[in-house]
C-alpha cells in the first residue's frame, strides 16, 4: 500500500483471504477503510479433529501422501468432480471452477503440497484472537456467508464479535463462485452505505 501512496483502502477477501484480511485488520486498523469476509476460513479449531487427522496436520515422515488425499477430500468435500460440459461452459465465457483445480492438480505439481501448507500454516485454523481482535477495532465489516457453509457459521462469527453477517441460502462454502450476483450485490450494498 505504501508503494501505491494509499493510506488505506477497502479489503474484500474470501476463504483463506477472509482469515488473512481478519489478521491484516486486527494488526493494522488504520490501514482498513472497510472489510468484507466472504466465507471467511481461521475460525476452525484443531481441537475439533480426531488424532489421526490432527497428525496430518502436524505432517511427518510417510504422512504426505495422506494428508494430501484427506486435505482435498475435507476441503471439497469428496473427490473432484469436472462438469463433462465444462469446455461448453468455458466457450460461453463461464469459468468453470472445478476444471481450474482439476487442470492445477495436473499441471503444477507443487499444487497440493502448497495446498496443504496453507491449511497447515496459512491461516485456516484457529484465528479466533485475530478476528476478535480485527473485531474490536472499530472497521466497518460485512461478512457473507452461504447458508450450508461446513467452515464457518454465523454464530462462529458472532462468538468472535463479528455483527454483520448476510447469509444467502441453498449454498455452502463455495458461495463465492456459485452465487455471483448475490455476494457482488451485497458488496455493492455495503460499500454504497459507506459513502
Amino acid at each position: 500500500m505504501a508503494q501505491l501512496g494509499w493510506d488505506d483502502a477497502h479489503f474484500v477477501g474470501c476463504s483463506f483471504g477472509g482469515s488473512t484480511t481478519a489478521t491484516f485488520a486486527a494488526a493494522h486498523p488504520e490501514r482498513v477503510a472497510s472489510m468484507v469476509l466472504v466465507a471467511p476460513v481461521g475460525l476452525i479449531r484443531t481441537t475439533q479433529f480426531d488424532e489421526l487427522h490432527r497428525s496430518y496436520l502436524h505432517g511427518g515422515e510417510g504422512l504426505e501422501d495422506r494428508a494430501q488425499a484427506w486435505i482435498l477430500e475435507w476441503l471439497e468435500g469428496g473427490q473432484l468432480g469436472v462438469p463433462s460440459d465444462w469446455k461448453e461452459r468455458v466457450g460461453r465465457g463461464e469459468v468453470v471452477a472445478e476444471a481450474v483445480r482439476d487442470w492445477q492438480m495436473r499441471e503444477h505439481a507443487g499444487h497440493m503440497a502448497s495446498v496443504v501448507g496453507i491449511v497447515r500454516d496459512g491461516g485456516v485454523l484457529d484465528k479466533h484472537a485475530e478476528f476478535a481482535e480485527a473485531a474490536k477495532k472499530n472497521i466497518k465489516a460485512l461478512c457473507i456467508l452461504g447458508e450450508l457453509d461446513d467452515v464457518c457459521s454465523v454464530q462462529d462469527l458472532r462468538h468472535v464479535g463479528m455483527r454483520d453477517v448476510a447469509v444467502i441460502p441453498q449454498v455452502g462454502h463455495g458461495v463465492v463462485r456459485k452465487r455471483v450476483p448475490d455476494v457482488a450485490r451485497l458488496i455493492q450494498d455495503f460499500w454504497n452505505k459507506l459513502y
